[in-house]
């Protein structure tokens, strides 16, 4: 009977230490992925900054050949007022 006892605790002892292992790998594991997940959003933040700059930077262009546009058209306009008030007078 002792030795059924012994080797219950004995094979208790052996799967609390082979839980344990598990418990420490699994524990390793979400760390690797906690610090992936870290430089993940670090890589995404970077990028947001990125597109972010890149398309204030096309808007500004838009911008300024728009109001080129607009400059040129206004020239024009009074260009052929002007032409349309020398006849006139």
């Amino acid at each position: 009977q002792s030795s059924e006892v012994l080797h219950l605790l004995r094979s208790a002892a052996c799967a609390q230490r082979v839980h344990q292992a598990a418990l420490a790998e699994t524990n390793e594991s979400l760390q690797a992925l906690w610090r992936d997940l870290g430089r993940l959003e670090g890589d995404w933040t970077s990028a947001v900054e990125q597109a972010q700059k890149k398309h204030r930077g096309f808007l500004q262009r838009f911008a300024l050949v728009l109001q080129a546009k607009i400059d040129k058209e206004r020239s024009l306009h009074n260009e052929i007022q002007e032409k349309r008030w020398a006849r006139m007078g």
